[in-house]
């Protein structure tokens, strides 16, 4: 959340200088929660071993989706607001899906089995 945090700034950088440290900033928050969410992956499949397969399955699904999705939707916004611009957006949605996912996602997996 704060790699995506300091990306939504990117609009305030003048210089590429400082874009070059936004950005590598950004860059390295987000490299550092990688592991985490493969924990709390491996934490969600340790809790449930009986759907393994379909925890990884919709990961990867959504894993994929957002690697098509996401370029498309840059270059849209870059080609109507600009770079700049579009890299702001993506960093404040990037913001807002990290609060809903926080306040949303449980914490524990609680499965009825009939």
């Amino acid at each position: 959340m704060i790699g995506s945090l300091v990306l939504s700034f990117f609009t305030l950088a003048q210089s590429p200088l400082q874009m070059i440290f936004i950005v590598g900033l950004a860059a390295s928050c987000m490299g550092l929660s990688s592991p985490t969410l493969n924990g709390a992956y491996a934490d969600y499949i340790s809790e449930t071993q009986l759907y393994e397969k379909e925890i990884q399955g919709v990961i990867d699904i959504f894993y994929n989706i957002g690697w098509m999705i996401g370029p498309m939707v840059a270059g849209i916004l870059a080609q109507f607001l600009g770079n700049s611009q579009s890299f702001s957006i993506l960093g404040m949605f990037s913001v807002l899906t990290c609060i809903v996912i926080l306040f949303k996602m449980p914490r524990k997996i609680k499965l009825k089995i009939a």
